[in-house]
């Protein structure tokens, strides 16, 4: 277990090997970064991954971390 400390703006990826496998790093960060939303970066790194040849089990979940609220 890792415990990671995150901050309001940031978002954690979570994907199978048949994204992390088949597309680099750098495409990852810049659809991350450009994408509108986390819906549009889901698929957009899923069609990436089909057109550099992931096959198998390309699953992504991108989580954003937004303000912490009480009450």
């Amino acid at each position: 277990m890792a415990v990671v400390p995150v901050r309001a703006g940031d978002k954690l990826l979570l994907a199978s090997d048949g994204l992390h496998g088949y597309v680099p790093e750098e495409d990852i960060v810049r659809v991350l970064k450009e994408a509108s939303s986390p819906s549009e970066a889901v698929t957009k790194l899923i069609n990436l991954a089909l057109r550099y040849g992931g096959h198998d089990n390309v699953s992504v979940v991108i989580v954003s971390v937004g303000e912490e609220t009480t009450g």
